[in-house]
């Protein structure tokens, strides 16, 4: 996970949003670490990077509901649920209420937490309904983990029309270096907003550097007129150090694509996560060669007479959600592994 994060922190990096534009823009997204929802377009300021490894808390646990829940099928309506963000965000949006974004916080507590846009005043009017619509609506699912918060934020549109806008020009410059067959992925832009200065950075050998050089420059300078780059220098450096490259889900290998695009494993955090009964602490995941490799942590010692039961039952329901016809065409044959660990770190077999 860290190798990952650091990863898309260059990655982020290397988009060189302004410093000062981007400060002000954090301010809304709360800088908590969230799975969310928020508005198309001119809400989508930030990206977050989240795994399905989270941590969680206690919850009351008994013998007797170990055993009631290891015998618990796996049927009905549980295939049809949605995602309890998009839940949420739906029945809100056809009540009219002003939301500004609905996400799920996983640390230190489990909190949905909804924020309005608009003043206190409209935030103390609809504070107490919106809350309740909420809560019904975990419940209706089983979702009993979750407390819900309902605060506002000060979102400023002029901001986030000007990110939108940067990040419409940033792909304008590229397409005018590939229609002149300049390898943009040899290309990477740093626009330095309070320094009125862009740096393109060509990463390559240095003969490569030397022969697109005066051609990557007038490409970027006739690409930049009528954009949001208002600069009086512009730089063409040199750079032997790769570019990280993300790679879309199209690219990966058959298996891993699948298991990504099935988006069981999100069923199965959200499942897991949702409810107390469950008593896990974490749900990690990761995929190599193409075997889903899911750890569940849960939140009971090893000398817990009931721990072995509750993987059990745990593990009975992973399986047959694997099997339903709402994943099993996706994911058919394809191998995993389930491991649990009890709170004291002691691997239950």
């Amino acid at each position: 996970m860290a190798d990952f994060r650091k990863q898309f922190h260059k990655e982020i990096e290397k988009i060189a949003i302004p410093k000062e534009r981007l400060t002000k823009a954090m301010k809304a997204a709360k800088g908590k670490e969230k799975k969310g929802l928020k508005k198309p377009a001119i809400y989508a300021v930030t990206a977050a990077i989240l795994g399905l490894s989270i941590l969680f808390g206690s919850a009351f646990f008994s013998p007797a509901m170990a055993s009631t829940f290891a015998k618990l099928p796996v049927i009905g309506s549980l295939f049809e649920k949605e995602d309890p963000i998009q839940m949420i965000s739906e029945k809100l949006e056809k009540k009219g209420f002003q939301i500004a974004s609905v996400g799920l916080q996983f640390q230190p507590d489990k909190i949905v937490q909804i924020s309005v846009d608009g003043t206190e005043q409209y935030l103390q009017t609809v504070q107490d309904e919106i809350k309740t619509i909420a809560e019904n609506a975990l419940h209706s699912e089983g979702y009993d983990a979750y407390t819900v918060v309902v605060d506002r934020i000060e979102i400023d549109y002029e901001e986030l029309a000007y990110q939108e806008q940067y990040s419409k020009d940033l792909d304008k410059i590229h397409q005018a270096l590939s229609a002149e067959n300049i390898n943009k992925e040899q290309i990477e832009i740093r626009y330095i907003d309070e320094q009125k200065s862009m740096e393109v950075w060509i990463i390559g050998t240095e003969e490569y550097f030397k022969s697109v050089k005066d051609d990557v420059k007038e490409i970027v300078a006739n690409a930049t007129k009528d954009t949001v780059f208002i600069y009086e220098e512009l730089e063409v450096k040199h750079s032997d150090e790769p570019l990280v490259q993300v790679i879309s889900h199209k690219e990966l290998p058959e298996a891993e694509r699948k298991w990504m695009e099935s988006r069981v494993i999100s069923f199965i955090g959200n499942e897991l996560y949702g409810k107390t009964d469950y008593h896990v602490r974490n749900v990690g995941h990761k995929i190599t060669d193409g075997t889903l490799h899911l750890r569940i942590d849960l939140d009971l010692n090893s000398s817990d007479s009931s721990i072995e039961e509750l993987a059990n039952g745990i593990q009975e329901n992973i399986v047959a959600i694997f099997e339903s016809d709402r994943f099993k065409p996706h994911i058919d044959g394809l191998p995993y592994t389930i491991t649990f660990y009890s709170k004291d770190g002691v691997e239950i077999k």
